[in-house]
Protein backbone atom coordinates (compact mmCIF):
# COMPACT_ATOMS: atom_id res chain seq x y z
CA UNK A 1 0.00 0.00 0.00
CA UNK A 2 1.41 3.35 -1.04
CA UNK A 3 1.42 6.08 1.59
CA UNK A 4 3.18 8.97 -0.12
CA UNK A 5 6.46 10.53 -1.17
CA UNK A 6 9.46 11.78 0.78
CA UNK A 7 9.42 15.58 0.96
CA UNK A 8 12.17 16.14 3.52
CA UNK A 9 15.23 14.28 4.80
CA UNK A 10 15.78 15.83 8.24
CA UNK A 11 18.71 13.68 9.29
CA UNK A 12 20.36 10.50 8.10
CA UNK A 13 17.68 8.55 9.97
CA UNK A 14 14.59 10.80 9.94
CA UNK A 15 12.40 11.46 6.90
CA UNK A 16 9.11 13.27 6.31
CA UNK A 17 6.61 11.66 3.93
CA UNK A 18 3.72 13.68 2.54
CA UNK A 19 0.53 11.64 2.46
CA UNK A 20 -2.89 12.40 0.99
CA UNK A 21 -5.44 13.75 3.43
CA UNK A 22 -8.15 11.49 2.00
CA UNK A 23 -8.04 8.10 0.26
CA UNK A 24 -7.24 8.48 -3.43
CA UNK A 25 -5.45 6.63 -6.22
CA UNK A 26 -4.51 3.69 -4.02
CA UNK A 27 -2.81 5.78 -1.35
CA UNK A 28 -3.56 5.31 2.33
CA UNK A 29 -4.08 8.59 4.23
CA UNK A 30 -1.95 9.41 7.26
CA UNK A 31 -4.93 8.82 9.54
CA UNK A 32 -4.93 5.17 8.42
CA UNK A 33 -1.31 4.54 9.43
CA UNK A 34 -0.56 3.59 13.04
CA UNK A 35 2.65 4.42 14.89
CA UNK A 36 5.18 1.60 14.67
CA UNK A 37 4.14 0.65 11.14
CA UNK A 38 7.02 -0.71 9.06
CA UNK A 39 7.62 1.29 5.88
CA UNK A 40 9.76 0.65 2.81
CA UNK A 41 11.02 3.63 0.80
CA UNK A 42 12.25 2.87 -2.71
CA UNK A 43 15.52 4.77 -3.12
CA UNK A 44 17.96 4.80 -6.01
CA UNK A 45 20.48 2.57 -4.18
CA UNK A 46 17.90 0.09 -2.85
CA UNK A 47 15.24 0.30 -0.17
CA UNK A 48 15.28 2.22 3.09
CA UNK A 49 13.36 0.45 5.86
CA UNK A 50 11.82 2.59 8.57
CA UNK A 51 9.14 2.85 11.20
CA UNK A 52 6.41 5.49 11.38
CA UNK A 53 7.06 7.50 14.53
CA UNK A 54 4.81 10.54 14.21
CA UNK A 55 2.02 12.17 12.19
CA UNK A 56 1.65 15.85 11.39
CA UNK A 57 -1.57 17.42 10.09
CA UNK A 58 -1.52 21.07 9.09
CA UNK A 59 -3.71 23.66 7.42
CA UNK A 60 -2.61 26.74 5.47
CA UNK A 61 -3.80 29.32 7.96
CA UNK A 62 -3.78 32.07 5.34
CA UNK A 63 -6.98 30.69 3.80
CA UNK A 64 -9.13 29.17 6.49
CA UNK A 65 -9.81 31.96 9.00
CA UNK A 66 -11.26 34.22 6.32
CA UNK A 67 -13.51 31.91 4.33
CA UNK A 68 -16.42 29.79 5.50
CA UNK A 69 -16.23 26.18 4.33
CA UNK A 70 -18.91 26.55 1.64
CA UNK A 71 -17.13 29.47 -0.03
CA UNK A 72 -13.59 28.06 -0.04
CA UNK A 73 -14.15 26.18 -3.30
CA UNK A 74 -15.77 29.22 -4.97
CA UNK A 75 -13.12 31.79 -4.11
CA UNK A 76 -10.07 29.51 -4.06
CA UNK A 77 -10.78 26.93 -6.78
CA UNK A 78 -7.12 26.12 -7.41
CA UNK A 79 -6.11 26.11 -3.77
CA UNK A 80 -8.18 23.14 -2.66
CA UNK A 81 -5.01 21.48 -1.37
CA UNK A 82 -4.91 23.66 1.73
CA UNK A 83 -4.69 20.67 4.08
CA UNK A 84 -1.53 18.63 4.42
CA UNK A 85 -0.66 15.42 6.24
CA UNK A 86 2.80 14.10 6.86
CA UNK A 87 4.31 11.02 8.48
CA UNK A 88 7.67 11.09 10.20
CA UNK A 89 9.63 7.92 9.47
CA UNK A 90 12.70 6.82 11.43
CA UNK A 91 15.08 4.73 9.34
CA UNK A 92 16.28 1.41 10.78
CA UNK A 93 18.13 -0.20 7.87
CA UNK A 94 18.60 -0.74 4.17
CA UNK A 95 17.93 -3.56 1.74
CA UNK A 96 20.08 -4.01 -1.35
CA UNK A 97 20.84 -6.94 -3.62
CA UNK A 98 23.21 -8.35 -0.99
CA UNK A 99 20.35 -8.49 1.52
CA UNK A 100 19.28 -6.53 4.60
CA UNK A 101 21.59 -4.27 6.60
CA UNK A 102 20.52 -3.14 10.07
CA UNK A 103 22.36 0.15 9.77
CA UNK A 104 21.73 3.03 7.40
CA UNK A 105 24.13 3.14 4.48
CA UNK A 106 22.09 5.56 2.36
CA UNK A 107 19.02 7.76 2.68
CA UNK A 108 16.00 8.17 0.44
CA UNK A 109 15.80 11.05 -2.00
CA UNK A 110 13.09 13.64 -2.37
CA UNK A 111 9.97 12.21 -4.07
CA UNK A 112 10.96 8.58 -3.36
CA UNK A 113 7.84 6.46 -2.88
CA UNK A 114 7.01 5.13 0.60
CA UNK A 115 4.89 2.00 1.07
CA UNK A 116 3.59 0.03 4.03
CA UNK A 117 5.51 -3.25 4.32
CA UNK A 118 3.61 -6.51 4.02
CA UNK A 119 4.18 -9.19 6.71
CA UNK A 120 6.36 -11.22 4.30
CA UNK A 121 8.59 -8.16 3.73
CA UNK A 122 8.89 -7.52 7.47
CA UNK A 123 9.84 -11.14 7.94
CA UNK A 124 12.41 -11.07 5.12
CA UNK A 125 14.02 -7.93 6.55
CA UNK A 126 14.37 -9.44 10.03
CA UNK A 127 15.56 -12.90 8.97
CA UNK A 128 19.20 -13.00 7.93
CA UNK A 129 20.65 -16.43 7.15
CA UNK A 130 17.58 -18.01 8.75
CA UNK A 131 18.08 -16.22 12.08
CA UNK A 132 15.99 -13.38 13.42
CA UNK A 133 17.81 -10.11 13.97
CA UNK A 134 16.71 -6.91 15.69
CA UNK A 135 20.15 -5.30 15.62
CA UNK A 136 18.54 -1.87 15.28
CA UNK A 137 16.64 -2.17 18.60
CA UNK A 138 19.09 -0.26 20.82
CA UNK A 139 19.47 2.61 18.34
CA UNK A 140 15.72 2.81 17.79
CA UNK A 141 14.93 2.66 21.52
CA UNK A 142 17.06 5.78 21.99
CA UNK A 143 15.42 7.62 19.09
CA UNK A 144 11.68 7.02 19.59
CA UNK A 145 9.26 6.92 22.49
CA UNK A 146 8.63 3.51 24.12
CA UNK A 147 4.94 3.36 23.08
CA UNK A 148 5.87 3.62 19.39
CA UNK A 149 8.59 1.01 19.82
CA UNK A 150 6.09 -1.36 21.48
CA UNK A 151 3.77 -0.96 18.46
CA UNK A 152 6.68 -1.82 16.14
CA UNK A 153 7.50 -4.91 18.21
CA UNK A 154 3.85 -6.00 18.06
CA UNK A 155 3.85 -5.57 14.26
CA UNK A 156 7.01 -7.67 13.98
CA UNK A 157 5.46 -10.34 16.25
CA UNK A 158 2.42 -10.61 13.97
CA UNK A 159 4.71 -11.08 10.96
CA UNK A 160 6.98 -13.62 12.73
CA UNK A 161 5.07 -15.68 15.30
CA UNK A 162 8.02 -18.09 15.68
CA UNK A 163 10.04 -15.22 17.21
CA UNK A 164 7.43 -14.57 19.92
CA UNK A 165 9.69 -15.38 22.93
CA UNK A 166 12.43 -12.99 21.82
CA UNK A 167 9.94 -10.26 20.92
CA UNK A 168 8.11 -10.71 24.21
CA UNK A 169 11.40 -10.12 26.04
CA UNK A 170 12.10 -6.98 23.99
CA UNK A 171 8.58 -5.75 24.68
CA UNK A 172 8.98 -6.27 28.46
CA UNK A 173 12.29 -4.40 28.37
CA UNK A 174 10.65 -1.54 26.49
CA UNK A 175 7.62 -1.45 28.81
CA UNK A 176 9.95 -0.81 31.75
CA UNK A 177 10.84 2.51 30.11
CA UNK A 178 7.20 3.70 30.10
Amino acid sequence: MKIGSVVQVRTFSEYVVRTPVDRNDGYVPASGIAPGTYVSIKAQEGRVIGIVTNAIHSVKEDYLPYLPEGKQEVFLPYATDYRSSYLVVTGIGNVQEAGPAYELRFTPGINDLAEVMEPEEIRAFHLCDGKASFAYYRRLSQAVDPATLICAIDNAARAMPECAPMLKALKRLTEKKL
